[in-house]
């Protein structure tokens, strides 16, 4: 089942705008990253689509765990986090696409 990629996500009553940006990576940032005083998750836009998910995902835990936990998951922990979770996401069938 392929999921079209939100152009927004609610998390808490929260609004975050999903965008995918060109040379985030070159640029000096990661592949992704929430900008919290615009509500904006960046993605970059030249990952291969494995990766984007994985990405994606990654971001929206960071979301959940800054609005519902105050930050305290480390980033290693999220990425191990958003890993499995996309890895039953994938066992099942489910993708995102742009």
């Amino acid at each position: 089942m392929e999921i079209k990629y939100p152009l927004e996500i609610q998390v808490g009553g929260r609004s975050f705008k999903v965008e995918f940006t060109r040379n985030l990576i070159r640029d000096g940032y990661n592949r992704g990253d929430v900008t919290w005083h615009k509500s904006i998750m960046r993605l970059d836009d030249n990952m291969l689509e494995d990766i984007t998910n994985i990405t994606f995902l990654h971001e929206c835990i960071h979301i959940i765990d800054e609005i519902f936990a105050a930050g305290q998951l480390s980033d290693n922990l999220t990425s191990q986090i958003s890993e499995g979770l996309y890895q039953i996401l994938r066992g099942l069938g489910i993708r995102f696409v742009k």
